[in-house]
């Protein structure tokens, strides 16, 4: 039960940090692309 508990625990942190990284990557892309956009 114990070891279910961490992993079940352990996989939710990962993917809060996944979603993170998504994001930073999402906003970091769609600032590029609008600074690239403007300069052309």
């Amino acid at each position: 039960m114990r070891r279910n508990t961490w992993i079940s625990e352990n996989t939710s942190m990962e993917d809060e940090v996944m979603r993170k990284a998504v994001g930073v990557v999402h906003s970091w892309l769609s600032v590029h692309n609008s600074s690239r956009d403007s300069t052309i």
